[in-house]
């Protein structure tokens, strides 16, 4: 089926998981957002990728939920704290889409609201995951995990372009780099040297 089919179940199924995160987050915030790292992970498979331009239209165009990206980012440094390895590879496979969500969530927040307090309240909490994912990092160096995270933390990128201060973003840049093992120093300046083109 062509992706315009495929956008019926994909929006609605969002709407109801992102419903859910914003009012019953206490409850169910972890099954949610469980659900939603795994439906980012199945349309990121290749026999799926079609669905990518229907995802993107959709947090563009009909996403609207102002509070969720505080629900996401505190469940993304949840999990990063508690390490699980199965959970983190999916996690850092959906991270790209996760913050698709998260910056388009904050974009419509700051254009709702006449005070800006907490968009450096929001600053801080991205800088606390990145702290928190750099920690991971070091006290647990599995090979596997620290593949996946140097994959796919290149691709957070071009979203935090969109919201943070080009010394900032550079600056996340740079801890990462230096939370990577030195063992895995050619794979590292190679997958974190990607992550500096959308900046030039």
């Amino acid at each position: 089926s062509s992706g315009i089919n495929a956008e019926w179940p994909l929006r609605p199924g969002f709407e109801a998981l992102f419903m859910i995160l914003d009012k019953k987050d206490q409850d169910f915030g972890e099954v949610v957002f469980d659900c939603i790292v795994f439906i980012i992970c199945t349309l990121a498979d290749h026999k799926f990728e079609h669905f990518r331009p229907v995802l993107d239209n959709y947090i563009t165009t009909y996403f609207f939920h102002t509070q969720v990206y505080i629900k996401l980012l505190d469940r993304l440094k949840i999990k990063v704290e508690q390490f699980q390895t199965k959970n983190i590879g999916d996690i850092m496979k959906a991270l790209e889409y996760l913050f698709k969500f998260i910056v388009q969530s904050s974009h419509l927040h700051s254009q709702a609201s006449t005070i800006d307090r907490s968009f450096s309240k929001f600053t801080r909490s991205l800088l606390e995951f990145f702290d928190k994912l750099n920690n991971m990092i070091k006290v647990h160096p599995n090979r596997l995990t620290t593949a996946k995270t140097l994959k796919y933390f290149p691709h957070t990128i071009p979203e935090l372009n969109k919201i943070l201060p080009l010394q900032t973003t550079c600056q996340i840049i740079s801890n990462f780099i230096d939370a990577v093992p030195s063992t895995d120093k050619k794979e590292k300046s190679t997958d974190c040297d990607s992550a500096l083109i959308p900046l030039l």
